[in-house]
């Protein structure tokens, strides 16, 4: 059915071979590549849902 391919790379060199850029704090990138980002469609932004015992 399928294949099982090995391989000693590990995942951030192969992220980094296909041009994928993770960064899970955008408070270290310049404001020029977070508006690059967002215009080109690359960014995802995940925000942390409030807790609802925070809001009561």
């Amino acid at each position: 059915m399928g294949e099982l391919f090995k391989t000693q790379h590990t995942i951030d060199e192969m992220l980094d071979k296909m041009g994928v850029k993770i960064v899970l704090d955008t408070e270290h990138l310049s404001e020029t590549d977070i508006l690059e980002a967002q215009k080109s469609g690359e960014s995802v932004v995940l925000k942390k849902k409030e807790e609802d015992s925070e809001s009561k």
